[in-house]
């Protein structure tokens, strides 16, 4: 777990590569999710509605958990999210993702295969988001990691993902070890920054969302 009073300066290089991102691929990129919504979007509206429509009743008409995150070059935007869990006093500094005590059986179902990733499709459509890239993290994690890992803030340099490398290849963590693992994932995205390697990732996203199999 997160502790506040630890203060560590752990160094980790930027890749060369990284420091190039090609700003043509950039709007090519945007092009490519807006695409991929529109041609998935009766799919994608059926299942929003269709499971929207048991929280509603599952959690006496509450469907969504939004929270401030931080977004491309540090900017922040508010995030959307199928309610997976029991109403709670929560602040920035509590762990929201996961609090088995609070979270529903049905909620664990949606967590696993990613259904409650699904409302973040409005954020993409708005440009908070794309649909591959580092995730964003709440701002209290993202002030947090800037302070004890340098260049944590360059995985900021291109636009957070509803899923990407680090999430596909690494399991859940809050450590600052397991961080640190999943930060040299994002590194190696931003290196490949191209069509190629988010055609590759979006693949390896849905074969994990129909398995229901994380990586270890």
């Amino acid at each position: 777990m997160l502790t506040e009073n630890i203060k560590i300066n752990v160094k980790m290089d930027v890749p060369y590569k990284s420091s190039k991102v090609k700003s043509n691929y950039m709007l090519l990129k945007r092009y490519f999710d807006l695409f991929l919504i529109f041609i998935s979007f009766p799919v994608l509206l059926f299942i929003f509605v269709f499971f929207a429509f048991i929280l509603f009743f599952h959690f006496n008409g509450k469907i969504f958990f939004t929270q401030k995150r931080i977004g491309f070059k540090g900017k922040p935007f508010i995030i959307y999210k199928f309610k997976t869990m029991t109403d709670s006093a929560v602040d920035g500094k509590e762990n929201i993702h996961h609090c088995s005590n609070r979270e529903t059986k049905f909620g664990t179902f949606l967590r696993i295969h990613r259904i409650d990733e699904i409302p973040q499709i409005i954020n993409v459509i708005r440009g908070d988001m794309s649909l591959v890239g580092p995730r964003p993290e709440a701002y209290y994690h993202y002030e947090y990691f800037s302070e004890i890992i340098e260049n944590y803030k360059h995985r900021k340099c291109v636009p957070p993902g509803l899923t990407g490398l680090a999430q596909i290849s690494y399991p859940y963590t809050d450590t600052i070890e397991g961080t640190i693992g999943k930060l040299t994932y994002d590194f190696e995205y931003i290196s490949n920054f191209s069509f190629k390697s988010d055609l590759i990732i979006i693949i390896r996203t849905f074969i994990q969302i129909f398995t229901g199999k994380s990586p270890k």
